[in-house]
C-alpha cells in the first residue's frame, strides 16, 4: 500500500504543475504588482523656448512646463536694451566696480537699481 501513496502523490503534484502552467500561460488578465512609491515617468515634447538674453530652455518636470530663462542682473540684449530692477523679477542688481573722483577728491561707485554714481558728498 506504501507504493500506491507514493504513486497517487506523485501524480497529485504532476497534476498541479500542469494546471499551474496552464493557468499561467492563459490568464487573460494578470494582476500587474507596482512599486506604490514609484511614480509614472513623463516623456515632454522636445520643444523650446526663446529666453530674452538668447538662451533656449526645454519643458521638464511631471508637467512638461517650460524651465524658467535664468537671466543676470543687469542683461544686456540684441536690441540693447537693459534688464534690471523690478523688471528683473526683483533680483538685486550687480553694478560694476567703477570708480568716479568727486571734486572734493573722494571716490563714489556705481548704486542700483540703475547702476548710476551715487551722488558726490
Amino acid at each position: 500500500m506504501g507504493m500506491n501513496n507514493s504513486v497517487l502523490v506523485l501524480i497529485f503534484i504532476i497534476v498541479v504543475f500542469i494546471f499551474g502552467g496552464l493557468l499561467y500561460i492563459y490568464n487573460p488578465d494578470p494582476v500587474k504588482f507596482t512599486n506604490p512609491a514609484e511614480k509614472p515617468s513623463v516623456a515632454c515634447t522636445q520643444e523650446v523656448m526663446l529666453c530674452p538674453d538668447g538662451t533656449y530652455v526645454g519643458r521638464s518636470g511631471p508637467n512638461c512646463e517650460f524651465e524658467s530663462c535664468t537671466i543676470p542682473p543687469n542683461a544686456i540684449f540684441e536690441d540693447g536694451t537693459l534688464l534690471e530692477g523690478e523688471e528683473n523679477h526683483g533680483d538685486p542688481v550687480a553694478c560694476t566696480l567703477e570708480a568716479k573722483l568727486c571734486p572734493d577728491g573722494s571716490y563714489v561707485g556705481r548704486i542700483g537699481p540703475n547702476c548710476e554714481f551715487a551722488p558726490c558728498p
